[in-house]
């Protein structure tokens, strides 16, 4: 079973190249349509906290789930704060946004869950753990397309942000392991989960809702607007698959 599992993870984490695509994309021609990426991880983001991170936090620990939640975005803003600071005293030393390590910290915990996740579906039946590679496969499709927007619209270039997602993918392979080596509930990572919500949270309404009020006339507004629907319906009926 652990070939299984390791095999699933490291072709889910592999899903990260899919913004290779993007190679072929002139930098003026990426960078003009960015925002509709950014629309998209709007979308997703706050998608995947209240469809699924949200509802699992509550679900693992009633009582402690808003402060798991709220965690995550305090630290999330301290975390950006921090960074503000540390590389913009006096001039930017650096044109790195803090939005891209944002996301990389909330997207290395949200794979690390479905590590776990996958995992432990594989320890209760095969079959199950096809369904649920197949259904995570689908979920990190359009979110690992809408993290590269986000790391180029935080001024990585188009390799660094490639190398970058895919590290932050590899940690379903580590939360796999997790789950195979030692078989613990899911409720043991309840806090992990609540605190990837908030983060997804505060990305989402801080940093990338904010990006999409830019230069925007009334027709542009609405088609981001509906990219956004897009991206959360695609998220409600993926997260729906996961749990059957």
């Amino acid at each position: 079973m652990l070939f299984e599992i390791l095999l699933s993870s490291i072709i889910v984490a592999l899903i990260s190249f899919i913004g290779i695509i993007t190679f072929y994309l002139k930098h003026d021609t990426l960078k003009k349509y960015t925002w509709v990426l950014i629309a998209l991880a709007s979308g997703t983001l706050l998608a995947a906290a209240f469809f699924h991170l949200i509802p699992e936090t509550f679900h693992g620990a009633e009582h402690m789930a808003p402060i798991y939640i709220l965690t995550g975005v305090l630290v999330s803003y301290m975390i950006e704060s921090g960074l503000h600071w540390h590389h913009c005293r006096g001039e930017c030393k650096t044109k790195i946004k803090p939005m891209g390590y944002l996301v990389s910290i909330g997207d290395g915990i949200h794979n690390f869950i479905d590590g776990i996740v996958l995992g432990a579906a594989y320890l209760a039946d095969f079959n199950l753990g096809v369904i649920t590679t197949i259904a995570i496969i689908a979920h990190e499709i359009p979110q690992e397309i809408s993290d590269f927007g986000i790391l180029i619209k935080a001024g990585y270039s188009k390799k660094r942000a490639l190398v970058v997602n895919f590290f932050t993918a590899s940690t379903i392979i580590v939360g796999s392991l997790v789950a195979y080596f030692f078989a613990t509930s899911e409720e043991t990572f309840i806090p992990l989960i609540g605190f990837a919500a908030g983060n997804f949270l505060y990305l989402a309404l801080s940093d990338l809702v904010p990006e999409l009020h830019e230069h925007s006339s009334t027709k542009r507004t609405i088609i981001k607007f509906a990219i956004m629907l897009f991206g959360i319906t695609l998220i409600y009926f993926l997260s729906g698959l996961m749990e059957h």
